[in-house]
Order: C-alpha cells, then sequence, then structure tokens
C-alpha cells in the first residue's frame, strides 16, 4: 500500500519552494489557554507568528527575497502543567532601611509542555540561493520561542540531525513515512461553524476534530483612539475553529500530494477578521 503511495511524488516539483523541517523540537512553559473558554493547545495564531519571526530573520541574515507561505505542525507529546507557577522575587516590602523582597500575587495560568515537528515551506524566487540554503544558515534563524513558551531542539544526548532542507517534496515525504506512528498532524479543518450548537454538533459527529483558536474578528470599524500603539484601532474577540487531528499513519495513506495541499496553515488577514486557514498553494 505504501509503495501504491509513492507512485504519484514525482510529479511535486517547483523550483522556487523550499521545505525546511524542524522535528522533535521542545516547547517549555507554553501558554495553554489560548482564550477563556478553550484550555489545552495553545492558539493557532502562535505558529504563524513563529513563522512570521522566522521569515524576518531569514531576510536579515539570508536574503530578503524569501517569504514563507506555509507553516505544518506536528504534535508528538503533550503535558499540561497540574500545579501553579510561583513567580519570581520582585517588588520590595520597604523602600528605605532593610527591605525583604516579596513575591508577586500569584495568577493561574496554565502552561503546557509540546514536543513538536515543524514545516516550514518557503518561496525563494532567486534560484541562486537555493544551492547556498542549508540547515547550517537555516539554524540561527529559529525563533527560540513558542506560544509564550521557550522552544529548544533535541537534547545533544539524543545525536539528532533536528533541521533538514528539503528542495523536493518528496525527499521530505520520504522522511515523514519514516516518522513512529506517535502523535498527531494539525490539518485545517474543512467544516465552518458559525455558532456553538454547530460546533458541538461537528465535534459530536466526527471524533478527529478539536476546537482551536485560530485568531481574532474585529467588533467594530477600525478608528483613531489617544495612547493606540497605531494610528487606528478597533476592540476584537478572540475566535473559536476546528482543526482536524490527523495521525502518521493516515498521512502516509494519504499519500504526499494530499499532505502538501491540506496540512499547511496561513494568516487570511481582512477588514473584519485576521484567521488561521489553510494555504492556498497546491501543485499541479
Amino acid at each position: 500500500m505504501f509503495t501504491h503511495c509513492t507512485t504519484e511524488e514525482e510529479t511535486l516539483n517547483d523550483e522556487q519552494i523550499v521545505y525546511v523541517h524542524c522535528q522533535d523540537m521542545r516547547v517549555f512553559d507554553a501558554e495553554a489557554m489560548a482564550n477563556p473558554y478553550i484550555q489545552g493547545m495553545p492558539s493557532l495564531t502562535a505558529l504563524n507568528g513563529l513563522a512570521h519571526n522566522f521569515e524576518r530573520k531569514l531576510k536579515n541574515f539570508i536574503d530578503p527575497s524569501i517569504k514563507c507561505i506555509g507553516s505544518a505542525i506536528c504534535i508528538e507529546n503533550y503535558q499540561l502543567h497540574t500545579g501553579k507557577p510561583l513567580p519570581e522575587p520582585s517588588k520590595l516590602k520597604q523602600v528605605t532601611g532593610r527591605s525583604n523582597v516579596i513575591r508577586s500575587g500569584i495568577i493561574d495560568k496554565p502552561k503546557c509542555d509540546i514536543t513538536l515537528d515543524l514545516i516550514f515551506r518557503l518561496f525563494v524566487p532567486n534560484t541562486e540561493l537555493l544551492d547556498k540554503l542549508n540547515s547550517q544558515l537555516i539554524k540561527p534563524a529559529l525563533p527560540s520561542s513558542f506560544a509564550g513558551g521557550t522552544m529548544h531542539p533535541p537534547s545533544l544526548y539524543q545525536s539528532i540531525d533536528w533541521c533538514h532542507v528539503h528542495t523536493k517534496p518528496s525527499e521530505l515525504f520520504k522522511n515523514l513515512k519514516a516518522k513512529s506512528s506517535n502523535g498527531s498532524w494539525l490539518y485545517p479543518s474543512k467544516k465552518v461553524v458559525k455558532s456553538f450548537e454547530q460546533l458541538i454538533d461537528a465535534l459530536n459527529g466526527n471524533f478527529n476534530l478539536r476546537p482551536a483558536a485560530i485568531g481574532f474578528a474585529a467588533l467594530e470599524e477600525p478608528v483613531k483612539r489617544d495612547a493606540a500603539l497605531h494610528e487606528y484601532h478597533c476592540y476584537a474577540e478572540p475566535v473559536i475553529g476546528l482543526l482536524e487531528c490527523v495521525s502518521n499513519t493516515s498521512v502516509k495513506y494519504a499519500g504526499a500530494k494530499q499532505f502538501f495541499h491540506d496540512a499547511f496553515w496561513v494568516m487570511d488577514v481582512q477588514k473584519e477578521s485576521m484567521l488561521m486557514k489553510k494555504s492556498k498553494f497546491e501543485y499541479e
């Protein structure tokens, strides 16, 4: 069956597309409460923030023509913290004389530790850069934070070559098929819900669907306000959407073409909303 799935991989080719695969990345103390209604997976807007930060560093380090046009994520291990973190000493009890440093108040913010795989789809219009791109240039540009937590590569004791640059999708998919069956890829869901009742019905009808924070919707037209960081300002609220959990086994059976068409996220910015959606890039 796996041999049959590889017959169409050779047709997936685009000379201006490069994939960066970062495997077994460890995230500590990430924000596990995306909004007041969902606790668990961090907001998917954090994935866009990570990709945008990565793109800015690549522009500064390598070439300003590089763009990140999509990112995929696979959760291999997840652990929600059960205790409350004790804040660091930050306040002085007395201004004069001998003072005892006290701690600020404890705020209950759920945190989590995650082990994940990340794939960034880069658009490189300059063909001369394709021969120069390698993992040694990519590694310094990878951000060290994700969803408010600290992101580290695998431990040195594991001896894992964790960063790979692929110019051919077939090479990347071959490595993905060799991964263990643990974990799930987070796909953009094709199902759209417009009410809480529709959300509950969708979750009951498909156990692979999960609620997630996918962005923000504006509550008003942008207007000028004093003390705002930008010229125009508007109030917004977080939006809850759906994502689909797809196992590595299902990814292998579906084939490379479906993975590269369905697994990547991108931020869709409009006048009324900023939402994470499926990347529109497709191979012919």
